[in-house]
């Protein structure tokens, strides 16, 4: 996949279309790939996906990581949401010695970040970085450029 070194990957899965996709090609071009799953706990449906992501991981021999957030007490923002999906995905780096995290967002992603930041008057208009540093490696967005059709 172009702009993704071929060295062990972790990659963040939620069981949507486009990080299936993205997992799945990873996997058929035969890199070393684990999934890390959050299973956010604020949908029936979110049990399911938990484990057909880890099914379909044990089918192909792919280690699977998963953390389940506790909302007790708390505010499920989507903003609360994030912070603990990234915060997962770094201890999960750091635990299996992966150095790259890569997610899938892709174009229509991009233009939605975009628009807010402009709809925000933010004086940078850059949008989604295909790559990053992040935690202690780095994060990539390999289909930045592709639409999610």
């Amino acid at each position: 996949m172009e702009g993704v070194p071929f060295e062990p990957l972790l990659v963040g899965v939620s069981g949507g279309c486009d990080s299936m996709v993205l997992v799945d090609r990873l996997y058929r071009e035969g890199y070393d790939i684990a999934i890390a799953h959050v299973h956010h706990g604020l949908r029936e449906a979110s049990d399911e996906e938990a484990h057909f992501i880890e099914d379909w991981a044990a089918t192909r021999k792919i280690l699977f990581f998963m953390t389940r957030l506790d909302w007790a007490g708390r505010t499920s923002s989507q903003a609360a949401c994030r912070e603990e999906r990234y915060a997962f995905f770094e201890r999960t780096m750091e635990e299996t010695g992966r150095s790259r995290l890569v997610l899938a967002h892709h174009q229509d992603d991009q233009i939605e970040t975009l628009l807010i930041q402009l709809v925000r008057g933010e004086a940078q208009v850059d949008g989604i970085p295909v790559i990053r540093p992040f935690g202690n490696g780095w994060l990539h967005r390999p289909l930045l450029h592709e639409s999610k059709q």
